[in-house]
């Protein structure tokens, strides 16, 4: 009877062993999964952020090359224009104000 005691006993320490060993590397996996899945996340984040700047950087190109001149050109003949409609009115208000004050010659 003592020997299947010391039987049993023996049998229960080796699976609370092998419980406590599967428990252990169980969460070995689990943690080095864990930091395999941040390093991937932090690769492509760090990917995604170094394409974002390039992309900033071909927008800012194509914003400075093809978008702005064409507005630049376009306020600046705006303004040309602005400025000689304004010159005319002038001018005639001035053509006006000279034609209805009689000459005293």
């Amino acid at each position: 009877m003592d020997i299947a005691r010391d039987i049993a006993i023996i049998i229960l320490v080796v699976g609370a062993l092998i419980l406590c060993l599967t428990s252990m590397l169980i969460g070995i996996i689990i943690s080095v999964s864990i930091i395999e899945v941040t390093m991937t996340l932090r690769r492509a984040l760090r990917r995604a952020g170094a394409e974002a700047a390039q992309l900033s950087t071909v927008v800012d190109e194509v914003i400075d090359n093809v978008i702005l001149p064409p507005l630049i050109r376009y306020e600046r003949m705006r303004s040309q224009i602005q400025s000689a409609w304004a010159h005319v009115r002038r001018s005639l208000d001035r053509f006006q104000q000279q034609s209805r004050t009689p000459n005293n010659e």
